[in-house]
């Protein structure tokens, strides 16, 4: 027997920018198809678009949550991964769906409050296809995305080799990163100053935890450089012509000083989608 499923009310799709920007758009049936072709999406883009394709992505309600599903040839991002054409990935609330470029993004959010408003978002329980469509409006402020818990914040903040870093973080998170790294150094040659007939074990165990520690910045500074590599298009490998004589001059250049990718690029989102530094 065929179980059919129904969409618990309070999901919503939110505009954060392009021809949707400040559009809410209720969830309430379970394959949600977002394009240019009027016949068979539901929300519907201007036919002349930039990279928005006839049949871009699909929301698609299953087992209680929701699954993004890209088709168009311009890419798909969820947060800062680009979606394979066809995989189905799971969306949670607080995630950004963003079409063609950081000018076409949306937020899932759950537990809006909806009520009629003559204005042009649209109440997707009464729209597929050609069917007609019913304006709503948000009336209550959007729940914030569930907050993340500090190891979670540490691992995307200094750790992660996804996405895109823009360059005032980068700067930022390197000069702390050197300054920590100092003292480290400044600790280790110290303690080498101290004969190894007089280090107890309290000390020897000392400077094994700060060689761990080095280790650790090294990742870390790989990571922040990768990202920010990724934010110029430039593939996070290219960190490594910064032991080249010569060519080190361009990697810096392209870490410090050029400006990040304007809209996604093959690496992700542009994590500045209201102007750049």
């Amino acid at each position: 027997m065929t179980v059919h499923q129904t969409v618990p009310k309070g999901w919503s799709l939110m505009g954060k920018s392009g021809a949707m920007d400040g559009k809410i758009f209720s969830l309430e049936i379970t394959n949600v198809s977002i394009g240019t072709d009027p016949t068979t999406c539901n929300i519907v883009y201007p036919a002349n678009t930039l990279g928005i394709a006839q049949l871009h992505c699909q929301l698609i309600w299953k087992n209680d949550g929701w699954l993004v599903v890209s088709f168009g040839d311009t890419g798909t991002w969820l947060n800062d991964s680009l979606l394979k054409n066809g995989q189905a990935v799971s969306i949670n609330p607080g995630d950004t769906l963003s079409l063609a470029n950081s000018g076409n993004n949306f937020i899932l959010k759950y537990n809006l409050v909806l009520t009629p408003q003559n204005q042009s978002e649209t109440n997707l329980s009464k729209r597929s296809g050609n069917s007609s469509s019913e304006s709503w409006r948000s009336s209550a402020t959007p729940p914030s995305p569930p907050e993340k818990d500090t190891w979670t914040k540490l691992k995307e903040n200094f750790f992660s080799f996804k996405g895109r870093l823009n360059r005032e973080p980068y700067i930022l998170r390197t000069l702390v990163l050197i300054l920590v790294n100092s003292v480290n150094w400044a600790i280790l040659s110290y303690i080498d100053t101290i004969p190894a007939n007089q280090l107890n074990n309290l000390g020897v165990g000392i400077v094994i935890a700060l060689l761990i520690f080095w280790v650790i910045c090294i990742v870390v500074a790989f990571s922040l450089s990768t990202r920010r590599l990724h934010d110029t298009n430039h593939s996070g490998w290219w960190w490594l012509t910064s032991f080249v004589p010569f060519l080190n001059f361009y990697t810096i250049y392209l870490l410090y000083f050029k400006k990040g990718t304007e809209g996604n690029n093959r690496f992700g989102s542009d994590p500045l989608a209201q102007g750049r530094t």
